[in-house]
């Protein structure tokens, strides 16, 4: 056999042709297959640095707001309390605070002017007046010490804790109430005045409004406050929220205004007593 005749058997063997032309795919194949792994892996750790990016964004700002959170507390403790050396320092022996001292003016003002137009009203509208108030005091008559302290006073807190809360209401019910009372105690002043002297009727009428006046021109400053504070949410105006507002109110009114009221209510059950 001649080398030319072996070298044609080799090239033209279609077995052999076939098994090396299969190892060639086999390792082209293998080849496809790890760069396919490769991507995998490299799309899976993209994916895996996309949602750690996602959840640290998340997290910081989660944290901003719970930071911006306390500092707005922080600030509504200071606007609506205040620092205890400024914000709650008080004027006129600890009764009224500066959160208030622009409305204890203005209903001060209404209250005098009220004061003085009872003062010179017709006498038809000043015997109505003192009807309803001799009609009020004669409830009373019979009524034990006790019982009328209690009831004297529920109703003047049920009625202080009502103008306060309805200030709300754009501040009109606190001083609708200051303007009425101002006006029935010009009204008492005059007829007592008319009937045993205006010197003798100023100690008449000056132990019915020395501690109930102020307590009600408190809380009716407080409900006034609310007010312009719901009237400048309705302008848009933002700020804290109207609850905490409230809470510093009523927080006032137990530390002030119920004590006042306490002696209010045992001086006019003294006085209903005794005739006065």
């Amino acid at each position: 056999m001649t080398p030319s005749s072996g070298l044609s058997q080799r090239s033209h063997n279609p077995a052999k042709a076939k098994s090396r032309s299969s190892r060639r795919l086999t390792r082209h194949d293998v080849g496809d297959e790890s760069g396919i792994r490769g991507r995998r892996a490299v799309i899976s750790r993209t994916c895996l640095s996309i949602n750690s990016s996602i959840l640290r964004m998340e997290y910081e700002e989660t944290w901003q707001t719970v930071c911006s959170s306390i500092k707005d507390r922080k600030r509504l403790k200071t606007h609506v309390w205040g620092e205890m050396k400024e914000d709650d320092s008080l004027n006129l022996g600890g009764m009224f605070d500066r959160t208030i001292k622009p409305y204890i003016l203005i209903l001060a003002l209404i209250f005098a002017a009220s004061f003085l137009a009872g003062t010179v009203a017709p006498s038809p509208i000043r015997k109505q007046m003192i009807g309803v108030f001799q009609s009020v005091v004669g409830n009373y008559q019979g009524v034990a010490g006790g019982a009328l302290f209690f009831n004297i006073l529920v109703q003047n807190v049920m009625a202080s804790i009502f103008v306060l809360i309805s200030g709300a209401g754009l501040g009109i019910v606190p001083t609708f109430a200051i303007c009425s009372n101002g006006f029935g105690l010009g009204v008492l002043y005059r007829q007592a005045g008319e009937v045993s002297g205006y010197s003798k009727a100023v100690l008449k009428v000056l132990p019915y409004g020395v501690f109930e006046i102020p307590a009600l021109l408190i809380a009716a400053s407080y409900g006034l406050w609310l007010g312009m504070i719901v009237v400048r949410k309705m302008r848009g105006r933002g700020g804290p929220l109207l609850k905490s507002h409230v809470e510093h109110a009523f927080r006032r009114y137990f530390a002030v205004v119920f004590p006042l009221l306490v002696i209010a209510a045992a001086i006019e059950t003294a006085l209903i007593i005794t005739g006065g």
